[in-house]
């Protein structure tokens, strides 16, 4: 039986298009996890899905986006990673998965399935393929399978596009009868304890490799829960990347909501429909040429409106196209802005600049489709405000409210 790899969708060209001239940008784990995050989103969708740069993209449209990992972090991750493996024969790897997992300290058996070799999509293609065959092989039993895949690749699909990630290694000796993935970061664990953002964030893109690792387990005819949703986590001991220590990392909560998130994504099909044909982010597109530079970028950002989106505020600190999401609310006065709530509870209303008007006692707009009782909510809210700024100043003149 053959892996979604070899048959599951093929790309849709006009992806490609989207894309245009630019250097495609691989969509990693931590990509799928954002979509999947705001599965509302169906300008972050078509974006990494056409596996553009955001941040690049924001920048090409006039806004600068402070989002995206530093070089010395890369840096730094390389180094420590490299430590982990090719440094030390992969003996400070296993080192960390003994102590996190009780793993037996024998001599495993290493297969490298190589992200030195060949580049481009058909390279990817076959390192999944060979990842497949090599789990194949675990899965059977045989002891002489390698017990640990270094640089795997595997697939899932987001709204009908095949997607490949490559988690950092396949644990797969049997530790309390599952199978561990394993994530290398290179923030420190000071005094055994990790940064709770760091470490949620961490989660959100394992659990990307668990899911998919899962449906290739569930492809081979095996049951999927014999990957254990309990990850690894190895990360630098104190401040020194000489050291490494390894902790338990759960992603089972992780897991339901991005299964349940990458279900409600839209077709990308069915997104791309609704744009105009020929529809390019490249900024270098035939109708941008000759355009100075203000009005290249005014004009992809009149592209970029096209596509639906769903800006919330978490989006600035987790999306390249977080900061000209967040002009573009700030510019329309979007209720979301106050937070997402606000904007559930103002539905209909699009302005906050509207809503105080609404609230002063103006009509509702006759093209709005805001319900009735939202005006009597506004209403009722500036009166309860009025009537506290009174008590205020009451007291602050020595009367008696």
């Amino acid at each position: 039986m053959n892996h979604r790899a070899n048959t599951g969708p093929a790309v849709d060209p006009r992806l490609d298009a989207v894309r245009g001239t630019q250097k495609a940008v691989r969509l990693n784990a931590r990509r799928v996890a954002g979509i999947a995050d705001n599965p509302g989103c169906r300008l972050r969708t078509v974006a990494d899905l056409a596996r553009i740069s955001l941040e690049k993209t924001s920048e090409s449209a006039g806004v600068p986006a402070p989002y995206g990992q530093s070089p010395f972090a890369i840096t730094r991750g390389n180094a420590f990673e490299r430590r982990l493996k090719r440094d030390t024969n992969y003996d400070m790897l296993f080192a960390a998965l003994t102590q996190a997992i009780g793993l037996p300290p024998e001599r495993y058996s290493v297969e490298d399935l190589g992200e030195d070799g060949p580049i481009g999509l058909a390279a990817v293609q076959r390192r999944a393929y060979t990842t497949v065959q090599k789990l194949r092989w675990i899965l059977s039993g045989d002891p002489d399978a390698p017990a640990l895949l270094d640089h795997p690749v595997l697939t899932l699909v987001v709204a009908g596009e095949t997607v490949y990630v490559e988690p950092d290694a396949l644990a797969l000796v049997a530790v309390d009868g599952k199978f561990v993935l394993v994530e290398i970061k290179s923030f420190p664990s000071v005094d055994q304890v990790i940064d709770k953002a760091k470490a949620a964030a961490a989660a959100r893109q394992v659990a990307v490799y668990v899911h998919a690792l899962r449906q290739v387990v569930a492809d081979l005819g095996h049951d999927p829960n014999v990957i254990s949703t309990d990850a690894v986590l190895i990360t630098p001991e104190n401040t020194t990347t000489s050291k490494a220590v390894g902790s338990r990392l759960p992603t089972a909560d992780r897991l339901i909501h991005l299964q349940r998130q990458l279900q409600r994504i839209t077709s990308i099909s069915n997104i791309l429909d609704e744009l105009p044909s020929g529809f390019t982010l490249d900024p270098q597109a035939a109708d941008l040429v000759g355009l100075d530079d203000d009005a290249r970028q005014d004009a992809l950002a009149d592209k970029l409106r096209q596509v639906p989106s769903n800006y919330v505020p978490g989006c600035r600190s987790a999306c390249g196209l977080g900061e000209f999401c967040h002009l573009e609310a700030v510019t329309a006065g979007n209720p979301v802005l106050i937070g997402p709530s606000v904007r559930d509870d103002l539905a209909g209303i699009r302005d906050l600049r509207q809503a105080t008007r609404i609230a002063a006692g103006q009509p509702l707009p006759a093209d709005t489709d805001a319900p009735a009782d939202t005006s009597l909510a506004l209403r009722r809210a500036r009166r309860i405000e009025d009537a506290a700024r009174a008590r205020v100043a009451a007291r602050q003149a020595g009367g008696v409210a």
